[in-house]
């Protein structure tokens, strides 16, 4: 089971190298990770963990309230680094608290 997950990590990862214009690859692939990321407790949440539907719904989830707030940090005029990082943060520890409710 963890040589395919294996290669297709290095599959992923050659592809982000190759079409992504190498590091900016890379970067552009970690990004969306942890945007999805912070959904992932509220697809577990709805279908379980080894449900392939929890994966996806939760990165879906997650990648929509990332958006979310991001927009609500530049519609509050209060846009840099730190305040993008910690709406993140704040998203993503909600989201948990969420997961340990239900």
């Amino acid at each position: 089971m963890i040589a395919p997950a294996m290669l297709f990590s290095g599959a992923v990862l050659a592809l982000a190298w190759i079409l992504g214009g190498g590091l900016a690859g890379w970067i552009y692939v970690l990004l969306f990770a942890l945007a999805a990321a912070a959904g992932l407790p509220i697809g577990f949440a709805i279908f379980g963990r080894r449900h392939a539907a929890g994966w996806v719904a939760g990165g879906l989830i997650g990648y929509g309230l990332t958006q979310l707030a991001l927009w609500a940090v530049i519609v509050t005029g209060l846009a840099s680094t730190t305040t993008f990082l910690l709406a993140w943060g704040i998203l993503t520890g909600s989201t948990l608290a969420v997961r340990v409710i239900v």
